[in-house]
């Protein structure tokens, strides 16, 4: 966030576009005084010194959850327990972590290197049989990505190995049950991780009735912020045990929590539709993930081909109707939270082949189909020769969007927004009083003016307010780490892009923060150019005490579909805020534009020395199509992952393959032509 002041104080709502406002009376800006920021509040009174003999056993445990070490630790927690010595309720949660097992292998873009069958070199096969079937899935050691815990995960070197002592399920459920009949004598509540490892214990060991009630006895604890891995466990256990009808009760519990799934109970939800046969759920977890997930994992391909390549994705195969009813019954009591109920979508299709008489329809399934990028046309496979088709955000969703960026900007947060972090490494959030929020309000106000202002100024027949909005910080940021690098931004990179699209006679907005205007900051040589964005009435200027992102952001949304951002920005911290992922997806897919700036063949970008100024601007637009699974003719094309993916999620922590391909590649499934 940037927060710098100007020493000019200029008025609010004039034109050229400048929403900047300083607080009134000449106070001091509440969100960017250092006297009142968290990091500056006078330090509190010296803190009792700890017992040594706790702290010993603190950093003891510490080094067991770095070598993930549990035996050990047992043996320093008992020992503490006989000398009577104070065991800290951070050491207990990390006791209880232990127990569960710190192994995460989290699913990500692209499977583990071991499951080296689904490799391909880009080159497109059809086939009948399951080949994907041999690739065994580890299920016991994925683990969700979510971990709040503190201890360190380092995986421990082959010498620590062979010196840990193995610990099996049942100690390990025994031990932790033992830590928490200790912690309630102590009157220690549990937490959610601590929850979570004991469900997790339990489902390892299939002891579902427990699982159960340590389950509802979280969700009737006041401080246990539920998560989906409290559930996860359990889930995913049903779902190995063949259990779905479980497994299915769970997801809806959840979802009464205002919860969705991830990928990793998509998965086995895959998985235990091809093991019993049910179709109706079959295509409801197909449907919702093609929402939630936009390339899916190798591994949940696998999962999906398991199905096709099952009997009972052909309609000749017979099911239980009683379990069908029984399962559909369950499915209608899974409620999404209010941020996703916009998108009450229509199945995406069938998963199972129309009846031909006798004969026994299958599907055919390519691995590796190349697609033209210009038209969207997928070149071989199955389905060669058709057109995936671009997914627009319906109108309620886009005014949704609108809504909550509005909500997010006056109060700090949504109401279902628990997270103390704005996300994207931006730090915690701020704590506004009623003062700060009337300011924020009073210059929120005034922007909106402006854009309707700029609405009302444009043809009738325009369909947006503006064409392209221009993330100027992220522009002007561009490779300016280089050594001796000014602290200010490139303003010349800026103009480039700016000068492009004026002279495509494009209706643009360059948003910027106040900061960079400063006279202390901003060198004379360039106020003649910032001059002429202002004569051109293109430059709006956010004000100090908050973000620049919410005002480009939402000056695109409020312009309307067709409205393009050119930033590199991937928006972290606005998916994670705004909590409706499957709208901020949509969007972000089909309207951010990436850049980039030529350079000498010869002389590539240095960090050593500045690039040159008069580099040309190279955009990167998005694609015609949405790259995601989709119905295309009477098939599903479902993307792979692919070099470079890792900014299609906004979470920042997948990571692609090194045998991933670089060219953007397809699974298509299409049922077989009928035998004539």
């Amino acid at each position: 966030m940037e927060s710098d002041s100007p020493k000019k104080k200029p008025r609010v709502g004039d034109d050229p576009p400048n929403v900047q406002a300083d607080p009134p009376n000449g106070q001091a800006d509440p969100l960017n005084d250092p006297k009142t920021t968290p990091q500056n509040e006078p330090s509190k009174k010296s803190k009792r010194k700890k017992d040594p003999e706790v702290m010993a056993v603190r950093k003891k445990i510490q080094m067991c959850c770095k070598s993930n070490d549990l035996a050990t630790a047992l043996e320093v927690y008992r020992d503490a327990l006989a000398k009577n010595i104070k065991i800290e309720a951070q050491s207990f949660y990390s006791l209880l972590n232990l127990c569960d097992g710190l192994e995460r292998n989290r699913i990500h873009i692209g499977t583990p290197k071991q499951y080296g069958p689904l490799k391909n070199n880009g080159n497109s096969t059809t086939t009948n049989t399951a080949e994907v079937n041999d690739i065994e899935a580890d299920n016991s050691k994925a683990d969700n990505p979510e971990d709040t815990s503190t201890e360190d995960k380092t995986t421990t070197n082959s010498t620590e190995t062979a010196t840990k002592k193995p610990v099996d399920l049942e100690t390990r459920q025994k031990a932790a049950f033992e830590i928490k009949e200790q912690m309630d004598e102590q009157k220690i509540p549990l937490n959610e991780t601590a929850y979570s490892a004991l469900v997790k214990l339990l489902s390892k060991a299939k002891q579902f009735e427990k699982a159960n009630a340590i389950l509802s006895e979280a969700e009737g604890v006041q401080q246990c912020r539920v998560k989906i891995r409290l559930y996860s466990s359990l889930l995913i256990s049903y779902c190995q045990s063949g259990d779905l009808l479980q497994a299915l009760e769970i997801w809806a519990r959840l979802s009464q929590r205002e919860l969705v799934l991830t990928e990793r109970e998509y998965a086995a939800l895959f998985d235990c539709c091809a093991t019993v046969g049910d179709a109706i759920v079959m295509q409801k977890v197909l449907t919702d993930l093609s929402e939630d997930v936009l390339v899916p994992s190798r591994e949940t391909c696998r999962a999906i081909v398991n199905w096709f390549e099952s009997p009972f994705s052909s309609s000749s195969s017979t099911t239980d109707d009683d379990k069908t009813t029984t399962s559909q019954a369950i499915l209608d009591k899974i409620v999404l939270p209010p941020s996703l109920q916009t998108y009450q979508t229509e199945p995406i299709g069938p998963v199972t082949t129309v009846s031909a008489g006798d004969a026994t329809q299958k599907w055919q399934v390519s691995h590796g189909c190349g697609i033209n990028t210009q038209t969207g046309t997928l070149e071989d496979g199955c389905l060669k020769g058709e057109q995936l088709q671009q997914v627009k955000l319906s109108t309620v969703a886009w005014q949704t969007m609108v809504e909550m960026n509005e909500k997010i900007v006056v109060s700090g947060k949504l109401d279902q927004d628990t997270s103390q972090f704005q996300g994207g490494k931006k730090g915690r959030k701020r704590t506004l009083g009623d003062r700060d929020q009337e300011d924020r309000k009073r210059m929120w106000q005034d922007f909106q003016n402006y854009l309707e202002r700029e609405k009302q100024q444009r043809p009738k027949s325009a369909s947006t307010t503006f064409d392209v909005v221009i993330d100027g910080a992220n522009v002007g940021y561009f490779q300016t780490n280089y050594k001796g690098a000014p602290k200010h931004v490139e303003y010349q990179q800026i103009d480039t892009v700016v000068q492009h699209f004026l002279q495509l006679n494009k209706k643009i907005l360059l948003v910027m923060h106040s900061r960079h205007f400063s006279p202390s900051l901003m060198p004379k040589r360039y106020r003649p150019m910032v001059a002429s964005w202002e004569r051109a009435g293109i430059l709006c200027k956010s004000p100090p005490g908050m973000n620049d992102d919410w005002f480009w952001m939402h000056a695109a949304l409020l312009s309307g579909p067709g409205t393009l951002v050119v930033t590199n920005d991937e928006m972290r911290d606005h998916h994670f805020q705004m909590l409706a992922p499957r709208s901020f997806l949509r969007w972000k897919e089909h309207h951010q534009v990436h850049f980039h700036f030529g350079e000498d063949e010869n002389k590539p970008y240095d960090k050593k020395r500045p690039p040159r100024r008069d580099r040309a601007a190279v955009f990167m637009f998005p694609l015609v199509y949405s790259r995601r699974i989709q119905r295309v003719a009477d098939g599903y094309a479902i993307p792979l992952p692919k070099m470079g993916d890792e900014n299609r999620f906004l979470d920042g922590t997948h990571t692609v393959e090194d045998d991933a391909p670089e060219k953007e590649t397809y699974l298509c499934i299409r049922p077989f032509p009928p035998a004539k």
